[in-house]
């Protein structure tokens, strides 16, 4: 099984997006993908669970005004949209990435949404 990364996220979303953004957005959005992957480190896309975001968000609320904390994120799910999907094909928002990191695998759980 290949265990795809973040970065490799990040580098396919910025090469399939590129023709569709101006020079200058495509631009900010690599500069806030490679902060990202600062704050989040080499992690693989099975790792980015609601734990991961919800200390990120932790500390950008501790940095920033509620709006620009809520900005990065609606950032971040865009890209995640892009590259998380389930088995069927279908598109899995951060929303519904709500397996708590003490969940027992294979019990069912009810959806812990995120509050942005």
């Amino acid at each position: 099984m290949t265990t795809h990364t973040l970065a490799e996220l990040f580098d396919a979303y910025l090469a399939e997006t590129k023709l569709q953004q101006e020079p200058y957005t495509h631009y900010m959005q690599s500069r806030f993908l490679r902060t990202v992957l600062h704050a989040w480190g080499p992690v693989s896309l099975a790792e980015v669970t609601p734990d991961l975001l919800r200390t990120w968000k932790l500390g950008l609320s501790q940095r920033y005004k509620p709006s620009t904390t809520w900005r990065y994120l609606m950032y971040a799910q865009c890209v995640l949209d892009y590259g998380l999907s389930d088995s069927n094909g279908e598109i899995l928002t951060v929303k519904e990435l709500s397996c708590p990191s003490d969940a027992v695998v294979g019990a069912p759980s009810a959806p812990v949404p995120l509050q942005y």
